[in-house]
């Protein structure tokens, strides 16, 4: 059966425009007889008023009970909203004892008039956030901080302010939609009714990232069909947050230059170095366009920027053709995160083809290593990340011969110790090993 308490939303607007209306008309009347009033059509009016206004508070009192959690404004936006209802009968009841040309007349509209919006606007704090008339046209909570990116620590000026704008709305003391409250660290840790909200160790990174990319029609899509939704850009930043833990104290300068939401920093704070210029053309915004899906994600590095990045998410549809499927970008394709998508040697030789690639990610996928060599077609191939694979120490001497890498992560791969102190030796490469601790398991008996 279709939830009666969904269609508030639908009806609340025709009960409160009818009565305003009913009520000013009632104040203008200034005496009897006069060609401002027409009884018949007035009492028709308050009728219908009266009647969808018991309709809305109906299904309000229904909506009340589905999700939300029970705040002092929902409280009294459902009593005083039950309230209206009864005393618009009560208005239509004593109508013809209350000439609208009389005094008591005018007070009693004035005063229902005052209650139809005290109501109504607490109905829209429930709806949009607290405080939303004093929102700025374009909808913004409050300003980025003015913090240089030295300073600027990735949850506090870049995750916060969109959660901010996008989520709180929903998810705040008054309104915490499916139990969940997002305004302080502590609240948008514990989660929601459906759990918290992160999994790093999920292909698709938990509810928060699986649900922002779900189609918009989907009714468990965030933010819901009909709100401010998030950009390509903020999606993206949602996703790398997460992936880093998430931590709520990383300094966005310990972040490698070329990190999505070092890129994303820049463009929002400000950056102290110009960003790399790229002599390629832009992609076909169509065909970029097309090649986006619920589970690969291609992005603009920044507004008029051609470089392109691209993130996979789901491994469960992952297959070896979906990084085929981007060949006609490769020309503007510089990063690609294949992280925990199930990639073999064999299909390093397709990446091998995208010859703009600046940065791969391929940590903890089923790489063992055996056509590294095949990097090699990548003449500025900067940054290279292997960490949680299979790779021996034998597989790195191919990329030693790599006149642009700078950097490659070998943490907890197969190597051993020794293994790894020796490539640390390098001076060309920067080779990321990881802590390893000098502590000894043994089992207990």
């Amino acid at each position: 059966m279709f939830p009666i308490g969904r269609l508030h939303p639908a009806v609340l607007h025709f009960p409160l425009v009818v009565l305003l209306l009913y009520g000013f008309w009632v104040l203008i009347v200034e005496k009897e007889g006069s060609a401002r009033w027409n009884a018949e059509l007035a009492d028709t009016l308050l009728l219908l008023g009266a009647f969808t206004a018991c309709t809305a508070a109906f299904s309000g009192f229904l909506l009340s009970r589905e999700e939300s959690d029970a705040s002092q404004t929902l409280q009294w936006h459902k009593w005083l909203g039950t309230g209206t209802s009864i005393g618009s009968l009560a208005w239509y009841a004593a109508s013809k004892y209350l000439p609208a040309w009389r005094i008591p007349a005018k007070f009693v509209a004035a005063g229902f008039s005052a209650l139809l919006l005290v109501t109504g606007h607490m109905g829209g704090n429930l709806t949009h956030g607290e405080d939303f008339l004093a929102w700025s046209p374009a909808g913004a909570y409050d300003p980025v901080p003015l913090v240089s990116i030295d300073q600027a620590v990735v949850y506090d000026h870049l995750v916060q302010p969109v959660l901010r704008q996008k989520c709180y709305a929903c998810h705040n003391a008054d309104k915490a939609k499916g139990g969940l409250q997002m305004q302080s660290v502590a609240l948008l840790t514990k989660g929601g009714k459906s759990g918290m909200l992160w999994d790093t160790t999920s292909p698709d990174l938990g509810l928060m990232i699986s649900r922002v990319h779900l189609p918009l029609e989907d009714k468990k899509h965030m933010p819901p069909k009909g709100k401010a939704q998030l950009t390509e850009e903020e999606m993206l930043l949602l996703s790398e947050w997460v992936k880093l833990g998430p931590d709520f104290t990383q300094k966005v300068n310990a972040l490698p230059a070329q990190n999505p939401l070092s890129r994303y920093a820049a463009q929002v704070l400000g950056g102290n170095e110009a960003a790399e210029a790229y002599d390629f053309e832009a992609a076909d915004a169509a065909k970029v366009k097309e090649l986006n899906t619920n589970y690969r994600a291609v992005r603009h590095y920044a507004a008029g920027s051609p470089a392109l990045f691209v993130n996979f998410y789901n491994q469960a549809v992952f297959k070896s053709g979906d990084i085929g499927d981007l060949l006609p970008l490769k020309s503007q394709i510089v990063a690609m995160d294949l992280s925990k998508m199930p990639v073999k040697d064999e299909d390093l030789k397709t990446i091998a083809q995208f010859t703009e690639l600046r940065k791969l990610v391929l940590n903890f996928t089923d790489i063992k290593g055996n056509t590294l060599a095949e990097l090699a077609k990548l003449p500025k191939l900067k940054e290279l990340a292997l960490s949680g694979t299979a790779v021996g120490r034998v597989h790195m001497e191919p990329l030693s011969r790599m006149a642009s890498l700078q950097k490659v992560y070998v943490w907890s791969t197969a190597m051993t110790a020794d293994e790894l102190a020796a490539l640390r030796q390098d001076k060309k490469i920067r080779f990321e090993t990881g802590f390893t601790t000098d502590t000894t398991l043994t089992s207990l008996r």
